[in-house]
């Protein structure tokens, strides 16, 4: 049996005549709003690839402080940490105890010089007894000797008289004898007069107060020593040189730290609102960032769904080495800190200045709103920053005929 060429019911559709005038549809409207939504959807592409942008950002880690407002305080004495009576965060007076240290040494050498004070001042007193004892028997037995030679004095004064009227009552052989002898008896009266001369016996006490001066001085030298032991517990107990917020605690109790050791970090109050945010970013993208970039940061503190991120300007931007060179990481507290931030040890130091806003209640622009309140920024918070680079037309990146 032959098969058709044509299916019956096509047959059929042709021959009745009620199907002649029914209009052919070669698409349906379903297919006219795809190919609608798809030649729109290719002209926005196409508009967004020539008038758009892609941003090119930069980020790293950072924290917000103001070196020149920040002060380290470190002990001027060796010993362990007793006790800590501060928190990271808190405010602080000026003179305000924050640390107490602990030194058995110094402990020690107090005992040991107030005790040789004791004894010096002990032999001083006894020595001081013996010499007044010894002045008393020297100015009796001089008194004595001077009694004596006084005595002895007017029976040669007495005697040199009358050998001079002898001598004007005497012949001529005579006279030479006489003259002689009135010679010798003045000789006697000088000497006589020499052994009573006070500078002698000025000139024995002074070798006796020797002794006395001698344990003085050594005194003087021990009070000077218990001194300056006293000066250094006071300096155990570390204080605030400045009022302001402590920024960062780089010790912890039961460690011993050396004298000039940095222990806290404080931003002084009179510098807190200037604040910078210090950062590192990688150094393959370091190298491009340029002063006046803009930038945002991004606190871990501050809610950024609810306040966005602070608005600013990079302000400086150094290879890690220069801003070494620079001092610049100097005023970045605590070795912790700086290890958090120098996580790849190829970066780049970038410092951003966050833009100004008087009408916000902490003082800098925020991309929403007015931003958190002035308690939430303060320094010492860390976060990450994000610099733009440069924008580019997304056709540049298919077409580089297109890049500008």
């Amino acid at each position: 049996m032959q098969t058709p060429l044509f299916r019956q019911v096509s047959l059929e559709r042709l021959s009745s005549p009620e199907q002649l005038d029914q209009l052919l549809v070669i698409v349906k409207i379903k297919g006219w709003i795809a190919l609608l939504t798809l030649l729109l959807l290719l002209i926005s592409l196409l508009t967004w690839s020539f008038l758009g942008r892609i941003p090119i950002t930069a980020s790293g880690k950072g924290v917000l402080l103001d070196p020149r407002g920040l002060q380290t305080v470190s002990s001027r004495t060796n010993g362990r940490v007793l006790r800590i009576f501060i928190q990271t965060g808190q405010e602080i007076k000026k003179n305000q105890v924050l640390l107490i240290l602990d030194n058995p040494l110094l402990e020690r050498k107090e005992r040991e010089l107030i005790q040789e004070i004791a004894n010096l001042q002990e032999d001083l007193f006894k020595e001081k007894a013996l010499v007044e004892e010894e002045m008393k028997l020297r100015k009796v037995e001089a008194e004595r000797k001077l009694k004596l030679e006084t005595l002895l004095l007017e029976n040669y004064q007495a005697k040199l008289a009358l050998l001079k009227h002898e001598l004007s009552l005497c012949k001529t052989e005579e006279k030479s004898r006489l003259e002689q002898e009135i010679l010798e008896q003045k000789n006697v009266v000088e000497t006589q007069n020499a052994s009573m001369d006070l500078a002698q016996m000025q000139l024995m006490l002074q070798q006796t107060n020797e002794r006395v001066w001698d344990l003085e001085r050594a005194l003087i030298t021990q009070k000077e020593e218990l001194h300056g032991i006293q000066a250094q517990k006071e300096d155990l107990a570390v204080k605030a040189p400045v009022e302001g917020q402590i920024i960062e605690i780089d010790t912890a109790v039961g460690r011993a730290i050396e004298a000039g050791e940095p222990l806290f970090w404080i931003q002084a109050a009179e510098r807190k609102k200037l604040l910078s945010f210090y950062s590192f970013v990688p150094l393959q993208t370091g190298m491009q960032i340029q002063v006046g970039m803009s930038a945002q940061i991004s606190l871990m503190n501050v809610d950024a769904q609810s306040y966005g991120q602070i608005a600013g300007k990079v302000s400086r931007s150094l290879p890690y080495a220069a801003a070494l060179s620079a001092q610049y990481l100097a005023g970045i507290p605590s070795r912790i800190l700086k290890e958090y931030l120098q996580a790849d040890p190829a970066a780049h130091l970038v410092v951003i200045d966050p833009l100004l806003d008087p009408s916000a209640p902490t003082g800098y622009r925020w991309t929403t709103g007015k931003g958190p309140s002035p308690e939430e920024i303060q320094p010492g918070a860390v976060g990450e920053v994000r610099i733009l680079l440069e924008s580019k037309r997304p056709i540049s990146y298919a077409i580089p005929i297109f890049k500008e």
